[in-house]
């Protein structure tokens, strides 16, 4: 259980010490840690980085350079519609990296989900199943480990979506300290634009006090308050309860960070993990660490998203030993492999199959009646629609 005793007296200390001297302190931390972290775990044989050439993986393979380990990064491309070549050629000019790029045509990933599936014990999001073909790529180089930059987003506020939240909720707190909330509300709800419907949502959330929280799919349908009330009964309730109580603290930023620490291990890891063993790879994050844990709690939110940056500390820290400007670029990580598979006529095919299947299948039945709403988004069901498919006779 976390205490009190994690969150760092940030305001004590910038008392006494300017601010740019904790920020170099609190780099250096991340900086170290890191780097024990790496050797604890690095065997004595080359291994293998799941690389996009972002700060996470990017870091990462900085770290491996610096202390002259044997290493290949993997990369993987949707051809022309989605690669991070640019980055990666920077990267690793900067860096002398060998990197092996892999491109993956629609039909590859629409195949591979089914063998994801097939494998797992829970249904495979298809940037899982997608990363499974460069795992296999390494696995038949000789690669027994796979280091990869997991739980670094959320640990160090990397996702763009928490800028979004943060901007909509200080607007929102405006309005109700002047006493318009209501009003805006009211307005929102007249608006059929997805990005205002999603803004409408959180705005009854709040007005009715349920906190933001992460990896929120918006429906299309409209917003209900009882359906609202039973996702935070589910998945949200526990882990505020105890946030609150905790740290006696409602900002959302700490929050998300809290909330990753409990859910992570199942949710960003357990499912990338099982699809490696499955292969007979080991997978680490070394982000992972207790004491990296431990300090993305300490860390001041303030200093993750800052001056329009997310991951602001972790940048800082990458940067140590390195050109401080690669690490300003814009966050990159892999894009949606689902939508380049229905921009494909084969995807769009596949697609239009399945939505039939599942709409003639028992469990569409089943949540339609338990969810009580006339239509269900299709493409959110896929995955489970295949994974119950490849188990039904196990």
């Amino acid at each position: 259980m976390l205490s009190k005793q994690n969150i760092s007296p940030f305001q004590t200390y910038i008392i006494h010490k300017p601010l740019k001297i904790y920020l170099k302190k609190i780099a250096k931390n991340i900086d170290q840690h890191l780097t024990d972290s790496i050797l604890r775990r690095c065997p004595d044989k080359t291994v293998g980085i799941t690389f996009s050439g972002g700060v996470d993986s990017g870091y990462i393979a900085q770290k491996f350079r610096e202390l002259d380990k044997d290493f290949i990064c993997y990369n993987l491309a949707y051809s022309d519609h989605y690669n991070e070549y640019d980055r990666i050629t920077q990267i690793t000019s900067n860096l002398k990296l060998k990197v092996k790029k892999f491109i993956v045509t629609p039909q590859q990933l629409i195949e591979n989900i089914y063998n994801t599936n097939s494998l797992n014990s829970e249904p495979i999001a298809f940037n899982d199943a997608a990363l499974q073909l460069l795992w296999k790529a390494a696995k038949d180089d000789g690669i027994n480990t796979m280091f990869e930059g997991g739980g670094a987003d959320h640990l160090f506020l990397g996702m763009n979506s928490y800028q979004k939240v943060l901007k909509a909720r200080r607007i929102f707190d405006l309005l109700k300290s002047i006493k318009l909330q209501k009003l805006t509300i009211l307005c929102l709800s007249l608006l059929s634009h997805h990005e205002l419907r999603k803004l409408t949502i959180n705005y009854k959330n709040w007005e009715s006090g349920l906190p933001t929280y992460i990896k929120r799919i918006y429906s299309h349908t409209n917003y209900k308050s009882d359906f609202e009330n039973q996702v935070y009964e589910l998945g949200v309730a526990r882990f505020w309860s105890e946030f609150t109580s905790t740290f006696n603290s409602h900002d959302p930023r700490l929050f998300f960070t809290y909330q990753t620490i409990n859910m992570d291990p199942e949710e960003h890891f357990y499912t990338p993990s099982e699809q490696q063993l499955a292969l007979g790879l080991f997978p680490v994050s070394p982000y992972w660490s207790e004491e990296l844990v431990s300090l993305a709690l300490s860390i001041p939110p303030d200093l993750k998203l800052k001056n329009g940056k997310t991951k602001y500390i972790l940048r800082k820290a990458a940067a140590i030993n390195s050109a401080e400007k690669y690490w300003e670029l814009p966050k990159i990580g892999l894009d949606n492999s689902f939508n380049y598979i229905c921009n494909s006529k084969e995807g769009k095919d596949w697609q239009n199959s399945l939505h039939k299947s599942i709409m003639n299948s028992e469990v569409y039945a089943i949540l339609k009646t338990q969810l009580s709403v006339n239509s269900l988004d299709l493409n959110l069901l896929i995955p489970l629609s295949i994974w119950i498919d490849a188990h039904l006779d196990s």
